[in-house]
Parts: C-alpha cells; structure tokens; sequence
C-alpha cells in the first residue's frame, strides 16, 4: 500500500493507492540513478530480505523502513532498521498514519525463518501456506528438509534486472535453489508431494495454538472476574465522567487560587520588606563566608613564615656553637693551649696552613630582617580579617533575626485571610489526586480488556484460519490437479504472452513450452542457448507473468502481488549495441501493452508494481512518482533533498 523511509531531516514516501484502494499497476518512471529500483530493494527488505540498498544518499538521510502492507484484509505496518546489524522486524497492527496512535505491535526476528515469531512464518500464514517444508534433493528420500521461507515465495513475487538476461531464471548456477523454486511453484499449483500432509500439519498446530489460546482467554478472564474489572463500556463511561471531575477540580482550584491571591494583595509592604530584610540576610551571610575562606587560606601562610623565621635563627646560633677554630685542646699532645688559634694573615695560627675564603650562602641579618617584615604585615592582615568576620557575624546575627521576625509577622497577617481557603484548597489538590489514580487504574484496567478484545481476534482469526485450512484439505482431495495439467496450462499462457509481446519466429521450428521442471524452452531449444539478451528479457518477463497471473486467477496462495525492474530491459534501440531483431520498440510497446491490459482485467485485483525508465504514453495513468534527476523538477529522487 506504501513505502515510507523514516529520515533524519524529513521522511521520504511512495505510495501505491488511489483513492484509498490498491492500484492494480503502479509505475516508478524516471531518469538513472534516482531511487526507482531502490524501492522495489526496501519493499523486498521489509518482507524479510537480509540486504537493503546502502547508496551514500540513503547512508546520510534514512534510518528506518516501514511497509504499510494488507494482511488478510487488515492494514499493518512493517518496521525494519536501516544500516544495523538488528535482523529484526517490528509489526504495527495499523495504517501509516496511525502509527503516532496506541497500538498493537509484534516483535518479529528475521532468522530462522522458521521460527513461530518469524517475520516470515507470519507472512507465510496469511499466504495459506505456514507448516510447508522443501526437500534440498526431492529425488532422494533421505533428503535434508528445510522450512517453506517467504523468502522462497519472493522468487516469483520479485523479477530483479538481473534475472531479466542472466540465464539463471530458475536458478541453475545453485542446484539446491533450483530445486527449491520447482518446488515452490509446485507447492503454489498444489501438486507438491507432500503438501497435503504440510496442511494437515498445519492444522494441527493450529489446534495448538487455539487451544492455548482458548486457555489464556479462560485465565484472563477469570482474573478480570476475580478483580471486579469493569467491562469496556463501563470503564469507558467511568474515564469520561473522571475526565469532567478533573476539569471542574482543575477550575475551581484556579478559582480558589485566584481568591487567595486577591486576599493577599494587601500584604504586599510585608512581603517587600521580608523580602529586604532576606535579602540583606543572604549578603551577610556571603561576607562571613568570604571572610572565613580568606582567613583559612591566611593563617597556614602566616604558620609558613613562622617557620621560616625559626631556621634563620637556628641557623645563625648554629654557625656560633659549632666554630671549628674554638679548640682549647692540642689534638697531638692533649695539653691545654695558652691561646685559642685564629686566623691571621689568612692562614691559621695553630697549623699554618693557608684557609681559602668561602662564601657565606645567604646573608642571615638580611633574609630574617626580611621574613620578620612579611611576618608583621600578614599578622596585621589577619587582625584585619579576623574584626572584619566578627563584624560580619553580628551584621549576619542582627540580618537574620530581621528577616525571622519579618517571616513570622507575614505568615501572621497572611494566615488569617487564608485561613478559610487552605483546607478547601487542600481538599481539591486530595480529590484531583485520587481521581488521577483512579484514572490510571482505570486505564490499566481497560488495557487489560483490550488484550482481552486482541486474544479473541486472534482467536476468531486463527479460527478462520483452521476453516480455510479444512476446505483446502478437502478441496484438493476433491479435485487435485495433475502435474502435467499444471505444466501444460503454464506452458500454454506463457506461449499466450510471448505471442502478444511478438516474440519474432516464435513458431520456427515448434511452439514454445514449459518442460516437467518448469524450464521455459523456445524455438526449440532451452531459454539459456539463445544468444540474444533481448530475447532472454522476453522469455524471462513471459515466464514469470505466466506463473504470476495463472495462480491469482486461479486462487492459488500466491502474495498476490508481481514487482518487475525494467522491463524494457535490452528491447530498446540503442545505437551502441549490435543489431538485434529483439531490440524493437513495438515489441517494448506490446510489453506493455499486456501489463495494462491484464492489470485493467483478471489481474484487477492483483497488483503489479513495475520500474522503468520511459514507460510508453499508454503507462502513464499508472505512474505513482516520476524521478527527474533535476532539481528544478521535484521529485528529484527518492531521497528528494539530495540534489547534489
């Protein structure tokens, strides 16, 4: 229904409705380079591919994709991450456009695809064919069997470019795809040889679920029993009557409050002089506070000098006691000397030996002369701080009082007018609270009751489910077709369809077919020996239409839906290519021409979405958005503000 890319800037959006209704064809025309194959990439992502495009311009602007998809009549919303590694997908139970309302959500994991909460086991449920199995060898009995994955349905749901020439249609290069798809197509024709057996697997585990189902419903509404929970309705009435108390509290607490304010207004000096006296409080308080840091910091500096002074003087008396010339005694004979020695003449009177004159390091007198100045002047600073504190102390004291005493002559005048409003004020605040709670309990509970609204939809959807599942059984019991009918009716619309796109020689030497693998065979020989890539784009387009429109017009579970990427692909002349009898602008035109004609006609109600570059005159009602490339004609692109 829509492709819509959640932006950092802006988001981005493609839509496939008219007035309000799936288009049977929807084109995506325009230049190179815009964005066109990128939608049909996202839409493929959204319904469970591993990749998504990753061009610089969607890096830069998109972070999420979300596919607004039709489920067995319901409009749900697919939510997938751009550039992460989270392979997971989200399911809204609702449109686009409601996704900012409440609702439902899954939480679906992209692997294993086989997985009960996969994206692909839910899309495979409403396709008709959950619970269905693939053999990688079907000739062997032995062989590995893996799950049915969406994934495999999107071979015949999505016609890439590169499947239009590359002579892989079927998936030849990949022996076990190959085999797989075969089987795909079997299982959608219902000649698959364990299909029957997969649907009444099916249908047991959907017994399964229902009975789990059915005992959660019991559980659940034996607890809303237990709980005297009101029913929707009730509760409902309940929410609104609450709703319109809150208003008329809401209104007269602002009457109340109101009234309050008026009959205050005339203490208003009170409270400018409360409000003086406060603030003349605070501006003490900040000097004391200032004081007292500037003492602290003040009085380990004065400690400093302190100290300092004590080594000076430590040092001086230690330069007297300990003088190396005052030696009573001979240290030879250890008899007492008449005189103590000097120095005379700069060499010493007791040994003779000459004494080198050595520096002082400092000058003692000067550095403590100094230290003492400094010492004097901090000591007046600090008895500076020290009144100034003991001035703010009493200035904060005598402030706060003020402002106490203020405080307590408005509280005095304004309690008597408020008086008889605070309980009636009080009141109101208590009955908006409880109505809130109530409210909120309400809400939960109503909550509870849509959960239980949701088991039984799932309940009635499975239920429908199961009886689609018991006439399908029956139906195919009744009247299963055989595999050459199935081959022989695909061989026969794909013959129809190359001969309405004017496949040349089409006849030479025999009519087309489809052989017991499905494999397309033209003017004799298989698809992959014709040399011309136009013919391979015929033969590719040809076949995959044929699968597509039998099963939607047979009511065979088949999405539903056909996207193609350039279908003109290697049929339109170009002057740099060899000459090629494919290359014909009447065949691209018949191409065409049968995508209208079958959209307008059994294919109504199926939905084709097609990507081409110039669609001819007769496409273009069908064109939903038209890519110029040129920023002076918007749309520029899909990422439309990244014109550069």
């Amino acid at each position: 229904r829509r492709l819509k890319l959640r932006g950092v800037s802006k988001d981005y959006d493609v839509g496939f409705l008219a007035d309000g209704a799936v288009r049977p064809l929807s084109v995506i025309a325009g230049e190179i380079s815009t964005g066109k194959t990128s939608v049909l990439e996202l839409i493929d992502y959204c319904l469970g591919a591993s990749r998504h495009p990753r061009h610089p311009e969607i890096q830069r602007q998109a972070r999420a994709a979300l596919l607004e998809v039709e489920l067995s009549g319901e409009t749900n919303v697919i939510e997938r991450p751009l550039f992460s590694t989270e392979q997971l997908a989200y399911v809204h139970r609702c449109s686009l456009d409601d996704l900012s309302r409440p609702h439902a959500k899954d939480r679906r994991v992209i692997d294993p695809a086989s997985a009960p909460n996969s994206l692909s086991m839910l899309l495979l449920e409403h396709c008709g064919l959950a619970g269905l199995s693939l053999k990688q060898a079907p000739g062997r009995a032995d062989s590995p069997i893996e799950p049915l994955s969406f994934r495999n349905l999107m071979w015949l749901a999505f016609l890439p470019n590169q499947r239009l020439d590359n002579r892989q249609l079927l998936h030849e290069q990949f022996y076990v795809e190959e085999h797989k798809l075969r089987q795909v197509i079997e299982i959608i024709f219902d000649v698959h040889d364990e299909q029957l057996a997969k649907l009444g697997e099916a249908l047991d585990a959907a017994g399964e679920q229902r009975r789990a189902l059915l005992a959660e419903l019991e559980s659940l509404e034996r607890f809303l029993a237990d709980e005297e929970v009101p029913d929707r309705i009730e509760a409902g009435a309940a929410l609104v009557e609450l709703e319109s108390r809150e208003q008329q509290l809401a209104a007269r607490l602002a009457e109340v409050s109101a009234t309050m304010r008026a009959r205050t207004d005339f203490a208003d000096e009170v409270r400018r002089d409360f409000a003086a006296r406060a603030n003349a409080a605070r501006q003490a308080a900040a000097v004391v506070r200032d004081r007292e840091t500037l003492l602290k910091r003040l009085l380990p500096l004065r400690g400093q000098y302190a100290e300092d002074e004590a080594k000076l003087i430590f040092y001086e008396e230690a330069r007297t006691l300990f003088d190396p010339l005052r030696i009573d005694t001979c240290p030879s004979c250890l008899q007492r000397l008449a005189e103590s020695p000097t120095i005379e003449a700069g060499a010493c009177t007791l040994c003779g030996q000459p004494i080198v004159a050595v520096s002082e390091p400092i000058e003692v007198k000067t550095e403590l002369a100094a230290v003492r100045a400094r010492k004097r002047e901090i000591d007046r600073y600090v008895e500076q701080v020290e009144d100034e504190l003991t001035r703010g102390r009493r200035t904060y004291s005598a402030a706060n009082a003020a402002e106490q005493e203020a405080q307590a002559r408005l509280d005095s005048e304004v309690a008597q007018a408020l008086a008889p409003f605070v309980a009636e004020r009080e009141q109101l605040v208590r009955e908006r609270e409880d109505s809130r709670a109530r409210r909120a309990e309400l809400e939960r509970q109503l909550s509870w009751r849509e959960g239980l609204e949701r088991r039984r939809d799932d309940l009635a959807r499975l239920e429908v489910r199961m009886g689609e599942l018991r006439e399908q059984i029956a139906a195919r019991r009744a009247a299963r077709p055989s595999r050459d009918e199935v081959v022989a009716d695909l061989s026969e619309r794909f013959t129809s369809i190359l001969r309405e796109f004017g496949f040349p020689k089409l006849e030479s030497p025999e009519s087309p077919y489809l052989d017991a693998n499905f494999v397309p065979h033209v003017r004799g020989n298989v698809y992959r020996e014709i040399g011309s890539s136009g013919a391979l784009t015929l033969i590719a387009l040809a076949w995959q239409l044929s699968v597509f429109e039998r099963a939607f017009e047979l009511g065979h579970p088949h999405p539903g839906f056909l996207m193609i990427d350039s279908p003109q692909k290697n049929l339109v002349p170009d002057d740099a290519a060899a000459p090629d009898e494919y290359r014909d602008e009447a065949i691209a035109r018949r191409v065409w021409d049968h995508l209208v004609s079958w959209a307008d006609g059994a294919g109504r109600q199926a939905q084709l979405i097609v990507v081409d570059n110039r669609p001819p005159a007769r496409a273009r009602p069908a064109i939903v958005v038209a890519y110029s490339r040129r920023a002076d004609e918007p749309p520029y692109g899909l990422i439309d503000n990244e014109t550069e």
